[in-house]
């Protein structure tokens, strides 16, 4: 929710949806864990995936939140940290 941000007017601007403006594909994982797509949690050594659509992603866990106050996904976050 940190990425929402308002102008002087009030009216709503989103910040530091950077993976986009990638045109080749990505390798490394990045973003926010709780934001990120599943293309990017399950990224394999030399495996690559396009910015876009995770972007999407993130900004429909942001409308999630948004209308419903919780983030979505939370118990599967927690059994992904313990495998670490």
């Amino acid at each position: 929710m940190e990425n929402i941000l308002l102008d002087k007017d009030c009216n709503v601007k989103l910040a530091d949806f950077g993976l986009a403006k990638q045109s080749q594909p990505l390798a490394t994982k990045c973003g926010t864990l709780l934001y990120a797509a599943p293309e990017v949690l399950q990224l394999k050594d030399g495996a690559t995936y396009a910015g876009e659509p995770v972007d999407v992603w993130a900004m429909g866990i942001i409308l999630y939140n948004l209308l419903s106050g919780a983030v979505p996904f939370v118990r599967a976050f927690d059994s992904y940290y313990d495998s670490f």
